[in-house]
């Protein structure tokens, strides 16, 4: 614990449920001008390896670490029945095919077992809203946190995920009753839409206009709780002290600068088997405009062994995306940076990477075939990125090797529409959305 003269002063809790936060709060250099303005920072982890790590990197500084066990598998089944049934009250609200996406959530158990399934529907048909929402927050009681904001008395609790992480729903639970204020600061663009239920914190920061009309419509915010400030992390792509040379960027990372390169950046929403067909896929082009190389960007949790028969292929290069065993350091985010700067082509699957690789207006394909599902394509919050015409979306093999080449062959295909979701989806890209933040999270305190 702290040293006692720390419950003196203006303390702040800040929530860490995943590892990309580092980049978000810490990389961007938020929380150190806070530290620098003389707040004591309470950085709520979920293991004891995220502990370590960073109680190194903020050795000597004025934070403490806490780590909270929230894994507790009837909350999470409560959690997310109730909090649909929740959403469900605004159905008037939805499109068609919003309607017909939470049928397929409200139906599938994962496994839930059907008494609780029953349960849970008597339940919300009989009890009123205020009730069940009072049942929720009972739900989340944690003593310990309790006691963490009983100390402390935090003036702000900054969380990361619009409350949605379960971790987070039991933080607001916790601000409510000791009437401290919350803000979240980095919502992903389908949070507002996809998200069951969400706890209300008192100012949401968002991505860009359109998340700020969902975050009114789906979740009953003002619109002056709502605010839009741009992507933290993309404050990157404006500091030109991050780009390498491309020629030693290249010979860093094994890569031929006389070839045209291609990032395949998987997910694991999709198997394995297909990882592994895609990349077939595309090293067996034959007749491609220009030679080329395929650098596969591997998502948090991959195991690099799964593409071992590609060990010694000298066009296909593996890299590790960002690891959850360590603080991300300046070099990784360099790494991103000069990658989505240098390369030709992206390949994703609606990954936020579309969005990054805009920044250096570079071609977009998004696939949607075999194992991946369509529906992802059918979302709200995506049609506003698919409307600007700036990517292709390709629903095969022959879609994918045409669409490869017409971006090899014209790499300034789609940039008109590139531009277009630069403006409308990643708000004001002046490398600042860091700096509103702080603003905002200042503001609030006051």
């Amino acid at each position: 614990m702290p040293n006692e003269n720390n419950i003196k002063r203006k303390s702040i809790i800040v929530s860490f449920p995943s590892h990309f936060q580092e980049i978000s709060l810490i990389k961007t250099g938020i929380l150190d001008c806070l530290l620098m303005k003389g707040y004591h920072l309470i950085i709520v982890v979920n293991d004891a390896a995220e502990k370590r790590h960073l109680e190194g990197y903020f050795l000597g500084k004025d934070v403490t670490i806490e780590v909270f066990d929230y894994q507790c598998v009837p909350r999470h089944i409560i959690d997310k029945k109730i909090g649909a049934i929740l959403y469900l009250k605004s159905w008037n609200k939805l499109s068609f095919k919003r309607r017909m996406l939470l049928e397929s959530l409200k139906t599938n158990t994962r496994g839930i077992r059907y008494e609780v399934e029953m349960v849970v529907a008597l339940l919300s048909a009989f009890i009123p809203e205020k009730l069940i929402l009072w049942i929720l927050y009972n739900i989340f009681s944690n003593k310990e946190l309790d006691l963490l904001f009983s100390k402390y008395k935090p003036v702000l609790v900054i969380l990361s995920w619009a409350g949605t992480h379960l971790t987070e729903k039991m933080l607001v639970r916790s601000a409510k009753i000791y009437h401290c204020k919350t803000i979240s600061v980095d919502a992903c663009w389908d949070y507002m839409e996809y998200s069951p239920w969400m706890p209300r914190v008192d100012k949401l920061l968002v991505w860009n206009n359109i998340m700020e009309r969902e975050a009114v419509s789906y979740h009953d915010y003002s619109p002056e709780e709502v605010s839009a400030i741009g992507i933290l992390r993309c404050d990157f792509y404006k500091r030109k002290e991050l780009l390498w040379d491309k020629e030693e960027f290249f010979k860093k990372n094994g890569l031929d600068v006389n070839k045209k390169l291609i990032i395949l950046a998987l997910t694991p929403i999709w198997p394995e088997a297909l990882s592994l067909k895609i990349i077939k896929i595309i090293r067996g082009i034959k007749n491609a405009p220009y030679p080329f190389q395929i650098y596969v960007r591997l998502a948090s949790g991959m195991s690099a062994k799964v593409f071992n028969e590609f060990c010694n292929d000298p066009l296909v290069h593996i890299e590790r995306g960002f690891e959850r065993t360590h603080l991300i350091s300046e070099n990784d985010i360099m790494n991103l940076v000069n990658l989505l700067a240098y390369t030709d082509i992206l390949v994703s699957v609606l990954s936020t990477l579309i969005l990054e690789s805009c920044y250096f207006d570079k071609p977009n394909i998004s696939l949607a075939f075999e194992s991946i599902p369509r529906a992802l394509y059918e979302r709200n919050c995506i049609q506003p990125l698919l409307s600007q015409r700036g990517i292709k979306v390709v629903y095969d093999e022959n879609d994918l090797i045409s669409a490869i080449n017409t971006y090899l062959l014209d790499p300034n295909a789609d940039s008109a529409g590139r531009k277009n979701i630069l403006e409308k989806l990643c708000f004001a890209t002046d490398g600042k959305a860091s700096q509103r933040a702080l603003m905002e999270i200042e503001k609030l305190m006051h």
